[in-house]
């Protein structure tokens, strides 16, 4: 049995890609759908393989329930501080799942958990789920994936007993996670790229099955579709909200909104009310949260491929046979908003020009 910890609904589409690739072997999906403000009833579970079961669980329902006891205090804190799992753990957290979701119960009681796979291994919801097993392997998240983070003097005790390196970390460096599935391996950290395997699951078996599952029709379409995925850069240096809306705005106004069907895809870290105005002005069409950008790539039927513009995002990475992407800025966003705050738009105007 295999078992995805998800969190977005893009790691829900690409656990049901995945999965949908080896029908031989059971997966079940647990997607803690209120990070996104899903709702379980988005998504039309019968039209998924038989090997598929997917789980809806609230992040803060089950870890307030977790914690309103002793013995659960314990178990949520040994699994924020990445205590190896034992016995005791492990029987303890499946208690709680007993409770709180049966069904979720039974498949990890019940069956022996050949293969964990994470997105975010350092979300609250992955380092509870981590005690079910000793190795892990990752699923693409996003650009945390190719980047290496300054460690916080308070760590690094604590990263010399782990044997990992000292000043800086990177996402699936712990000793515990076997493969990092993305989609450029050559672009990890060093440290961590014997780790890395490229993704190889994105075909076109899974295109009906995703249409359905995600519910999406003909009439979501359309013979030019351009979806600008947002991205929370306010706290970049050199930029802020104010920033982040006059970016957009402009971004928005070299485009031929007439033309076009333009949706915006907001970031899930942000909130939808930084892009209210935005909305209003050009009168775009907002995508909703329980859709993953990749979704509509897979159920298209246009006869031109869809644009995905992000700033520097990953969006649409993966699925270049369905769509077009393109990049606003080619260097680190630091210097790019830089030279935007100087009233350098040539990045925007070159990028747009062609579409």
């Amino acid at each position: 049995m295999e078992l995805y910890i998800c969190t977005t609904v893009r790691h829900l589409l690409l656990s049901i890609m995945k999965a949908t690739n080896t029908p031989n072997i059971v997966a079940n999906i647990v997607f803690f759908y209120d990070y996104q403000n899903a709702e379980p009833d988005s998504y039309d579970t019968s039209s998924l393989p038989q090997n598929i079961k997917i789980h809806f669980l609230k992040r803060r329902e089950l870890t307030k329930k977790i914690n309103s006891v002793v013995s659960g205090k314990i178990t949520f804190f040994a699994a924020m501080r990445e205590i190896k799992s034992n016995g005791w753990l492990k029987n303890n957290l499946l208690k709680f799942l007993k409770k709180y979701n049966t069904d979720l119960y039974q498949e990890l009681n019940g069956r022996p958990l050949e293969e964990m796979y994470l997105f975010n291994e350092r979300s609250k919801v992955s380092r509870l789920f981590r005690l079910f097993s000793s190795e892990y392997s990752i699923i693409e998240d996003g650009e945390a994936n190719y980047k290496t983070f300054r460690t916080k003097t308070i760590q690094r005790p604590i990263r010399i007993i782990r044997g990992l390196k000292v000043n800086e970390s990177s996402w699936g460096e712990s000793n515990n996670c076997r493969f990092i599935n993305v989609f450029n391996p050559e672009r990890v950290p060093v440290g961590v790229v014997d780790k890395a395997k490229s993704i190889g699951f994105i075909n076109k078996k899974s295109k009906s099955i995703i249409r359905d599952f995600f519910r999406i029709s003909k009439s979501n379409q359309s013979n030019k579709t351009i979806i600008v995925a947002t991205q929370p850069i306010e706290t970049i240096p050199g930029s802020s909200r104010a920033v982040k809306e006059l970016i957009y705005d402009t971004l928005l106004s070299k485009l031929n909104l007439k033309q076009n069907s333009i949706w915006l895809k907001i970031h899930p870290r942000e909130p939808q009310g930084d892009y209210l105005d935005i909305i209003s002005k050009y009168n775009i069409n907002l995508m909703e949260s329980k859709l993953p950008v990749e979704a509509l790539l897979l159920g298209g039927d246009g006869e031109e491929k869809p644009y995905i513009i992000s700033l520097n995002s990953t969006s649409g990475l993966g699925f270049e046979e369905y769509c077009n992407i393109i990049k606003i800025f080619e260097g680190t966003l630091e210097v790019e908003i830089k030279k935007f705050n100087q009233n350098n738009f040539s990045s925007i105007e070159k990028k747009l020009k062609d579409i």
